[in-house]
């Protein structure tokens, strides 16, 4: 006995997914959409396992918290990427983009020694000699 109600944005073009909705999906034919459903199911399983491997990596880390910055700047470029964004994550930190992931990375590549580089809300990335640690806010 649920009643519908109709979310104002559904019919927003400005959004990405109403777009795929509302002009991309009627285009294709059953098989097509069988198809996409199938690489979704395929990409959505691939991305659980890449985030299982980052939160492993986080774990064999010496404190919660930090990166081993040697191992960090190591990693090709997008894994640190992800790996950044994992940090964030896991330290409840959801609100971040991608220039904002791609700022974090390279400062903690190319940051010296005891730089401070700001997050959101009063979170900051401390860049140390041979560690990366997230700073919470003060309270």
């Amino acid at each position: 006995n649920l009643q519908w109600r109709e979310d104002s944005t559904n019919t927003n073009m400005a959004y990405t997914r109403n777009r795929v909705r509302h002009t991309i999906m009627p285009r294709l034919k059953s098989q097509q959409r069988s198809d996409l459903s199938a690489h979704l199911a395929n990409l959505h399983e691939v991305n659980k396992s890449i985030d299982h491997a980052l939160i492993n990596v986080l774990h064999m880390q010496d404190q919660p918290g930090t990166i081993n910055r040697t191992f960090f700047n190591q990693l090709p470029h997008a894994v640190a990427r992800e790996v950044m964004a994992m940090l964030l994550r896991t330290n409840g930190i959801r609100e971040y983009d991608r220039r904002m992931l791609e700022r974090l990375v390279v400062a903690a590549k190319v940051g010296h020694n005891g730089q401070l580089f700001p997050i959101k809300k009063g979170w900051s990335l401390r860049i140390h000699k041979q560690l990366l640690a997230l700073q919470a806010p003060e309270r």
